[in-house]
């Protein structure tokens, strides 16, 4: 479970840093990168939350714990996803789905 949580990790820094995706809530922009206070400010309340696990980081000799989570919203624009999936690792977005 650590490592496909690791592997998951690593794949969304790769996809982030080739390009950033962002989605509109309403009128209001939301982009990989901006932090949790940004996503509720413009796209209220998610419907529910779901702790995935934990990341474990290491910098520098210093090792550190990072908790991932997945929010789940409802799209404003009922399209085909009628929920959006944000993954968070520390309170930053790291992917949009």
């Amino acid at each position: 479970m650590r490592r496909s949580i690791i592997v998951l990790f690593i794949y969304c820094i790769f996809a982030s840093i080739t390009s950033a995706a962002c989605q509109y809530c309403g009128n209001r922009l939301i982009c990989e990168g901006d932090g949790i206070a940004k996503l509720l400010e413009r796209c209220g309340q998610p419907l529910y939350t779901q702790t995935v696990g934990v990341d474990i980081a290491k910098r520098r000799g210093f090792e550190g714990k990072r908790l991932v989570e997945k929010w789940f919203a409802e799209n404003p624009y009922g399209s085909i996803n009628k929920i959006r999936t944000y993954t968070i690792v520390s309170g930053i977005i790291i992917k949009i789905e």
